[in-house]
């Protein structure tokens, strides 16, 4: 059995913090307003979305690489609904 400490026994770890619907209500316009963090170069994002963890109170709940990936599986399903829409607007039945 693994022995775990007094003080790691009740904190959150980044796989165990449930992110909620009001985490993304924040995130998508705190993204927007803060695009100048994230510029394209090596691991800007991730010292970007750092910044809202600590923005949020998050350290230690979540870490960058979560919220990278959460934000890019926001964009790709705003592509998929995008691309739904576009069809049944533009190809005729």
């Amino acid at each position: 059995m693994a022995d775990i400490s007094a003080e790691t026994a009740g904190a959150a770890t980044p796989q165990s913090y449930k992110w909620t619907d009001e985490d993304t209500r924040e995130l998508i316009p705190w993204r927007a307003a803060n695009a100048e963090l994230f510029t394209g170069r090596r691991n800007a994002t991730l010292t970007g979305f750092e910044e809202f963890i600590k923005k949020k109170g998050l350290e230690g709940m979540l870490d960058a690489k979560a919220i990278r990936k959460r934000w890019e599986n926001l964009v790709q399903k705003y592509k998929r609904r995008l691309l739904e829409v576009l069809v049944l607007v533009f190809v005729p039945s």
